[in-house]
């Protein structure tokens, strides 16, 4: 159960810590502003950023960073022509949801597909996810490697392509895909070049659990 409260403070003392004082008089000048909150079950003020004290008007991803919910691999390397490399991500059966983006780059073409639903064969390299908040000794729940070996590579969902034979290319996704539970992705990146290819790949999620 969660209590609304509304504070009124003069302007100056809002959001700082030791100024939030009970003996501070209302103010009736104009200069008090209100802040509308509610108080949790666990007594914290909600919307209050647990690491800075501060009202979390950041974009939500930002805050997962701060949690140590937020995970990233990134690399790069030399394709030589029509070479595809697949990266394989493999999410929880929980009620734990991966929001996920993806950025790939190459010296000249490059495409990209997501596919979802594979049946791993062989597995190949595990890939550690790095967590965004260095200070955070939390991991990732999915499982990410390279070089699987597949029995059926399930349904494409995604395909994208960019650049050209003598043209860098870059394919990137800034809006999430929540990624189905309990399922096998597939993101396959391919030199679409006829000359060796420097490609880049980022991916980054955030984990979260739904509140409703």
């Amino acid at each position: 159960m969660k209590n609304l409260i509304i504070f009124k403070v003069p302007a100056d003392t809002l959001a700082t810590e030791e100024k939030q004082d009970d003996t501070i008089e209302n103010q009736t000048d104009g200069s008090q502003k209100t802040q509308i909150s509610s108080i949790g079950s666990g007594g914290s003020v909600d919307g209050i950023d647990a690491s800075t004290n501060t009202l979390q008007n950041i974009e939500y991803e930002h805050h997962e960073i701060h949690a140590g919910s937020h995970y990233f691999i990134s690399d790069y390397e030399s394709f030589a022509n029509g070479i595809v490399k697949d990266f394989t991500f493999i999410t929880p059966d929980t009620d734990e949801e991966a929001h996920f983006i993806f950025s790939i780059s190459g010296t000249y073409a490059v495409s990209i597909e997501v596919l979802v639903g594979a049946d791993v064969n062989v597995s190949g390299t595990v890939i550690t996810p790095v967590n965004n908040n260095g200070n955070s000794d939390n991991a990732s729940n999915m499982v990410v490697r390279h070089g699987d070996t597949f029995n059926s590579v399930g349904v494409s969902k995604l395909r994208s392509y960019s650049g050209a034979n003598k043209v860098a290319g870059t394919v990137e996704r800034v809006r999430e895909i929540v990624l189905a539970r309990d399922q096998t992705y597939i993101m396959r990146v391919t030199n679409q070049s006829s000359s060796a290819n420097i490609i880049q790949w980022d991916a980054n999620w955030y984990e979260h659990t739904p509140k409703n």
